[in-house]
């Protein structure tokens, strides 16, 4: 017989919740998880919860998106923001969880950037998404119920996937021109392959044939990070990889992914993973 499942549910280390047209929002366990409404009719709301927050439905299923419609600083629902009840799609993510996705999809600038701003209450616009995401997000729903063999993986996946659609459905332009988005790639490429290695901010301006301060803007710009935020979040990455592998010490590991100091590796991998590497290979292992 199956445990009962928690209100959120995907491991202690990686809490996830999907729910179609919910009636009530859940009591969040996890400090830092956030709760994204994406309304049938367009537009989604991204709200902040904590252990000390019991948000209700009715109001936050009665956010109005359009464009008089107003958040509070806290990412509340003003008076003025009330209509009938909308339907939608209500996805609560972990804090540690967004910042794994985050971490996984360096790759393209944009999606990772998106991915960010999410920690960060408010309400956007994008076309509805209903016929895209209903069927996705079901399974996922199944997913987490059931838990069949490897159903974490599956999960992220349909996960992401849902992110990268309410993602595309928000471009209206370009981010960025061509030639930009073409030297941006190289230099991103150019991290994943060498971030064992010294990576300095002349060194990749040079690889992009800009100056050092207008790539720095550029970068953070638009990959919604700075570069060595990015650099280290990509060694980090790649030590969880590492990690799997029980004959390689924490140490040898550090060194390996381009760390000079053991103990801000140490550091820096809590910052990222909210546990120690030794934490994260027996959560892995057990």
């Amino acid at each position: 017989m199956k445990p009962s499942l928690p209100e959120l549910y995907l491991d202690p280390l990686l809490p996830l919740h999907v729910r179609r047209n919910p009636v009530t929002f859940p009591r969040l366990a996890h400090a830092g998880a956030r709760g994204i409404l994406i309304c049938s009719e367009g537009g989604y709301t991204v709200v902040e919860a904590s252990n000390r927050t019991s948000l209700e439905a009715p109001a936050l299923m009665r956010v109005d998106l359009s464009a008089d419609a107003k958040l509070s600083r806290g990412g509340g629902v003003s008076s003025n923001a009330v209509r009938a009840t909308t339907s939608g799609w209500l996805i609560v993510i972990g804090g540690r969880l967004l910042d794994q996705l985050i971490v996984g999809t360096f790759g393209d600038p944009g999606f990772s950037r998106f991915l960010d701003e999410l920690d960060s209450p408010g309400r956007s616009a994008c076309d509805s998404l209903d016929d895209e995401l209903n069927p996705g997000l079901t399974e996922l729903g199944a997913e987490l119920t059931e838990r069949r063999p490897a159903y974490r993986v599956r999960a992220r996946s349909l996960l992401t996937n849902a992110l990268l659609l309410l993602y595309r459905s928000t471009l209206t332009t370009p981010q960025l021109s061509s030639g930009d988005g073409m030297r941006l790639g190289v230099v991103l490429d150019h991290i994943e392959l060498h971030y064992a290695e010294e990576i300095t901010l002349a060194g990749l301006a040079e690889l992009m044939g800009t100056s050092p301060s207008y790539f720095s803007r550029l970068f953070r710009n638009e990959v919604g990070i700075p570069l060595f935020e990015h650099v280290n979040r990509t060694r980090i990455r790649k030590a969880c990889i590492l990690l799997r592998n029980p004959e390689l010490s924490v140490t040898r590991i550090a060194f390996d992914v381009g760390y000079n100091s053991v103990s801000f590796f140490n550091r820096y991998f809590r910052r990222v993973m909210n546990v120690s590497p030794r934490e994260y290979r027996r959560y892995l292992t057990r």
